[in-house]
């Protein structure tokens, strides 16, 4: 919900009035020209200082929406307050930043969102500290300019003209059209003399009793000579591709493979693709076909297991960022499979980001993910 569909609800505008200060309250009331004063039950007049009866005061009253957001700053403000500030051009600029493809699942598929709601509902898989980056980088929240700063001087305005500067002006213009003209009218003359003379050529008359009929030759023929072709081959080679799909059945258990994740090796390596080789290699091994995404394409996983049933993508873990990516390729791709393993190798030595982050990607869908945090083994 928007902040204007807050304001517009009394519950809504307390709560978001209560996120500010005492001191924040009273410079709300002091731009919108609210008197912070009450009349009590004997007539007298007193000053408001408790911060619920500045509320009550304020949320009566009427002030600007630009003043409520200035004070509540980016670090009070809701990921979908802030989202709902930005323009559709902003949202699409967030999507492009983050890897996050602007697509709404239809009874028909996959659909492009156009409309900012739906741009809303598909960027809110990004955490609010991406957005509040983002959101300071556009400066979504300006600072209301300071009242009392002196006008720029402007320059006076030019005098009008009398009516002999205007006679002169006219006259001035008849004479530049007139030269104008003079001077179209002798680029044709000389076009017209650099024309070729066409020679006209007499041939016998088919019928009888008519005169000779004249024949003109082509321009292009008299000057160039004779006439020539030439014809350019072009071949083309059709190279036909036969591609070959292999489908393999399952036989083993969600449970099996959860088992078989968990306690894979992994030994630390520099690349992404090397700890793949690995976790590809171990399933192998115990008896587990799989299906390799090669050549890697976008909107992919790592790892398939069967014709579209069970999916498995590590991530190596080294900044915050990385799970942003990872979370926008989940949110495409959680409609085409059965069940997703995510694989964590964390290199980001912080646990608690960690946990939060897996718990984040659990929520997509509890039942559907399956999120496993592993630490890979030093060499030796």
């Amino acid at each position: 919900m928007s902040i204007s569909d807050k304001l517009a609800d009394y519950e809504a505008t307390r709560e978001l009035l209560e996120r500010l200060t005492v001191k924040e309250l009273k410079q709300l009331a002091q731009r919108n020209g609210i008197i912070l004063q009450k009349e009590d039950s004997r007539g007298n007049i007193r000053t408001l200082k408790q911060k619920s009866e500045i509320i009550d005061l304020l949320v009566a009253s009427e002030f600007r929406e630009s003043d409520l957001i200035e004070l509540l700053g980016l670090p009070r403000l809701k990921k979908e307050e802030l989202l709902n500030q930005m323009t559709t051009q902003q949202l699409r600029q967030l999507a492009k930043e983050t890897g996050v493809l602007l697509e709404k699942s239809t009874l028909f598929g996959t659909k492009k969102a156009t409309k900012k709601k739906d741009m809303i509902d598909v960027l809110k898989v990004l955490s609010t500290l991406k957005i509040r980056q983002y959101s300071k980088k556009i400066g979504l929240i300006k600072k209301a300019t300071k009242k009392g700063k002196k006008r720029k001087a402007t320059k006076p305005a030019p005098k009008k003209a009398t009516k002999k500067a205007s006679r002169k002006k006219a006259k001035k213009t008849e004479k530049a059209k007139e030269k104008r003209r003079q001077t179209r009218r002798t680029q044709r003359a000389a076009l017209r003399a650099e024309r070729p003379v066409v020679p006209r050529i007499t041939v016998p008359s088919s019928t009888e009793g008519k005169g000779a009929v004249p024949m003109q030759m082509p321009v292009e023929t008299q000057l160039r000579g004779k006439a020539r072709m030439i014809q350019e081959e072009i071949r083309e080679r059709i190279i036909e591709r036969e591609i070959i799909r292999r489908q393999i059945s399952i036989g083993i258990s969600d449970e099996k493979l959860l088992k078989e994740l968990r306690y894979a090796p992994l030994v630390s390596a520099k690349k992404e693709t090397d700890y793949e080789s690995q976790l590809s290699e171990w399933l192998s091994k115990r008896g587990i076909p799989i299906e390799r995404a090669k050549p890697r394409k976008r909107d992919k996983f790592d790892l398939v297991l069967g014709k579209n049933d069970v999916a498995v993508e590590l991530k190596k873990v080294r900044t915050v960022r990385a799970f942003d990516r990872l979370v926008g390729l989940i949110y495409r791709n959680k409609d085409r499979y059965r069940k997703i393993f995510v694989v964590l190798v964390d290199e980001l030595q912080d646990p608690k980001t960690i946990r939060k982050e897996a718990e984040r990607i659990k929520k997509m869908d509890p039942e559907k993910i399956k999120v496993i945090v592993k630490k890979a083994k030093k060499k030796k």
